[in-house]
């Protein structure tokens, strides 16, 4: 926690509505430290239009993962990398 503010690379930061693990507030908090010039906060959850309430694995396992929030962050990536082709990979 102490060093966040040293990130300068593009980030990322995923949270779930429904985590217990890593609280979306604190994970807020974290991204809200961190001093990239390039940042995004993605929080899921049906407050913010998906189909589920995710928790720290339904991120990654949950049923709708795959059509929720693996596009999202598959955009994000080509966004910052146009010649590679992450649904390709997937």
């Amino acid at each position: 926690r102490n060093k966040l503010q040293l990130i300068r690379v593009p980030v990322l930061v995923v949270a779930g509505t429904a985590d217990r693990f890593a609280h979306p507030g604190a994970v807020n908090w974290g991204f809200r430290v961190m001093t990239s010039q390039d940042k995004t906060f993605l929080l899921l959850g049906r407050e913010y239009g998906q189909l589920d309430n995710y928790s720290h694995l339904g991120l990654i396992l949950g049923v709708h993962a795959k059509e929720e929030g693996f596009p999202r962050i598959f955009e994000w990536l080509e966004e910052r990398t146009p010649n590679f082709d992450v649904w390709g990979k997937f």
